[in-house]
């Protein structure tokens, strides 16, 4: 099913080496293991490179533009961010997003055919220290147009983002690409202390929620994820279920 998503080559794929495992951690009944790109240990001991605290360009081996890249910043003492863009050998751009290490995509890749058209757009989405996850995929047609049936991406907005104390956040959710068939959402908000809170399901793929906010002055972000679940019935004594996340993190401001 994740083919789907990256059927067409990449000039430049993610690569995983040695001081990376590949882990699933995409279960409700049965184990589905698509999306988990791969474990990034940050609190391992990597080699130092020349690109550890510079911007820094490659080459093909015809001399044309392969890469360069933007020095961000350092994440801690072996680890450091770039902003890259990155080529095709006839000189049009790839992709472009930013990387850990030089390899490990995070954040939004936006991805270009050779002939300069549109491709995709993929979320790297980092869910903690040591997790990167293939969050949505937006592909798009040779004319521009957005291919849904090869896409899982939602829309997520505030009324306002800017809220009195004591006021509720009115929040919408909407998948407007589902990756399964049948399926509907479920919204669980993860809480900074405590349990997580499950929001009401009507059952649809979209959700409007008033949610309780932080009755104190200041910038917060409203985390979770929405959960996609398809019933696939029973199979044998087993009950399947299909469950896709997607992951969000929103800023908001009380004043």
């Amino acid at each position: 099913m994740l083919q789907r998503f990256l059927k067409d080559k990449i000039n430049f794929p993610i690569l995983v080496f040695p001081n990376f495992r590949i882990s699933f951690p995409y279960f409700l009944i049965s184990v589905f293991p698509y999306f988990l790109i791969s474990l990034f240990l940050l609190s391992c001991t990597s080699k130092s490179t020349s690109h550890f605290d510079k911007s820094f360009e490659e080459e093909y081996p015809d001399g044309t533009l392969k890469r360069e890249c933007k020095f961000i910043g350092l994440i801690n003492k072996t680890n450091y961010r770039h902003h890259c863009k990155l080529y095709h050998q006839n000189g049009n751009l790839a992709q472009e997003g930013d990387f850990i290490n030089d390899t490990l995509a995070t954040g939004w890749h936006i991805y270009y055919r050779a002939n300069g058209t549109l491709k995709a757009k993929r979320e790297y989405f980092q869910l903690s220290s040591n997790m990167i996850y293939l969050n949505q995929v937006i592909r798009f047609e040779a004319n521009g147009d957005t291919d849904k049936d090869a896409s899982n991406y939602y829309s997520m907005y505030f009324d306002k983002d800017t809220i009195a104390e004591g006021e509720d956040l009115s929040t919408h959710f909407k998948l407007d690409a589902p990756y399964f068939k049948n399926s509907y959402i479920t919204i669980t908000l993860v809480a900074e202390r405590g349990a997580n809170e499950i929001l009401a399901s009507d059952g649809t793929l979209s959700s409007d929620q008033q949610i309780h906010a932080s009755a104190r002055k200041g910038e917060y972000q409203l985390k979770g994820f929405i959960d996609e679940i398809e019933n696939k019935g029973r199979v044998g004594d087993t009950i399947k279920v299909l469950k896709r996340p997607l992951y969000f993190n929103k800023t908001y401001w009380v004043k």
